[in-house]
């Protein structure tokens, strides 16, 4: 007895072929076996139960008195929460670009059904909420590396994977730097792929994400001409299809002045972005200005660029801002996976220095006026119901 396929199964086995081809081709080599060596160890595992339990039970003032209540009105509402939080605020609620406000919303808005409804409500839910869409991308970080050091997987593990300040940074103080971050490894990902258009408009959505990977295009710009495989027009393609996707993310936006005010006026914003734009007395700003065209311009001065040359400037130009500038905890994101990469492909002997580094942070974090230990941790038996 034969059977009658229709036109339309056709075209849904074919679409779910091509996926299915993609996905292989992305994970898998011709003979089957995997590319991405690691996320079947223990390491992975237990580095992902550590990270789901942390993350829905702890989180600073920062998630639970800004972020959230920010994303419940704007998923309760439906509503601009930059113009109401501007005026019903104190306008440092969320200082990311829409695209950031999507992103996190998504998990929020799927999971509203089960949840406690009400602009101030935080419960375990919400923390469950916001960090499996950083976990995500948190994973994202880790495939690029594992693809990038294929036979360093247990290392990438440790020092990535495992990695306190990290773990610290996104599921117990509760930044967002993740997701920009990561973006930004997906754009390099296809940018070393040559695939020029993607990578520019991955980047173009990472800088949607947070203003602050703006400082990326110099040096990726650079790469793009010394790199001998793109041509000018397709640089100029891409760019323009960056900057579409710049535009259109936040056009809706932009002429809310709560928006204006709250991403590119507020406090944090302008801590990393005036010494970009302005000079004054001091010499901090000026230091990370001579800085970042210091490096420009000796980028410049090479013939050809390949990745590891791309990754090290982009690794000083962060720095920069750690070095000169009172940081912030979620700044440390910007640098360490670019760090991790260099200690593990060169396989440092100064590798004492990674670990002075993450004690140096805890002790800094800890002593400094802006330290949530107390906090991160008296919630637990406070504020969740």
């Amino acid at each position: 007895m034969g059977f009658l396929v229709s036109h339309h199964q056709l075209i849904y086995f074919s679409s779910f072929d091509r996926v299915k081809n993609f996905y292989n081709t992305l994970f898998f080599d011709k003979y089957g076996n995997t590319k991405i060596q690691g996320l079947n160890s223990p390491l992975f595992y237990v580095g992902l139960a550590l990270k789901l339990v942390l993350g829905s039970l702890l989180a600073s003032n920062y998630l639970t008195k800004l972020f959230i209540p920010f994303v419940n009105y704007f998923v309760e509402t439906g509503s601009n929460p930059y113009d109401y939080f501007a005026v019903h605020g104190n306008g440092t609620e969320f200082p990311y670009p829409p695209l950031m406000l999507f992103i996190v919303a998504l998990p929020r808005l799927l999971l509203s059904p089960f949840m406690v409804h009400g602009i101030e409500q935080v419960t375990f839910l919400h923390l469950f909420s916001f960090r499996i869409i950083l976990l995500f991308f948190d994973v994202l970080i880790l495939v690029t590396l594992l693809r990038w050091l294929k036979t360093h997987h247990r290392k990438v593990l440790l020092f990535y994977w495992l990695n306190p300040i990290l773990i610290y940074i996104t599921y117990i103080h509760g930044q967002l730097d993740v997701i920009p971050v990561a973006l930004m490894f997906a754009g390099l990902y296809f940018m070393f792929k040559d695939n020029w258009l993607v990578a520019f408009i991955i980047i173009g959505l990472s800088i949607t994400t947070k203003s602050n990977m703006v400082l990326l295009l110099p040096f990726v710009i650079i790469y793009a001409l010394k790199s001998n495989t793109c041509t000018w027009p397709q640089l100029i393609k891409s760019l323009a299809a960056m900057t579409v996707v710049i535009v259109g993310i936040n056009l809706p936006y932009l002429t809310s002045a709560g928006f204006i005010k709250m991403v590119y006026n507020n406090p944090v914003q302008q801590k990393a972005l005036t010494p970009l734009l302005t000079f004054d007395n001091n010499l901090g700003y000026y230091g990370v200005v001579g800085a970042l065209v210091f490096l420009v311009y000796r980028m410049m001065a090479f013939q050809w660029v390949n990745r590891d040359l791309l990754l090290m400037f982009l690794a000083f130009s962060f720095g920069v801002f750690t070095i000169l500038i009172p940081p912030m905890q979620g700044w440390y994101y910007w640098i360490l996976p670019l760090f991790i990469y260099f200690v593990i492909k060169h396989q440092s002997e100064k590798a004492w220095l990674f670990v002075s580094l993450m004690v140096s942070y805890f002790i800094y974090f800890g002593v400094t006026a802006s330290s949530d230990y107390i906090s991160v941790f008296g919630l637990l038996g406070t504020k969740f119901k």
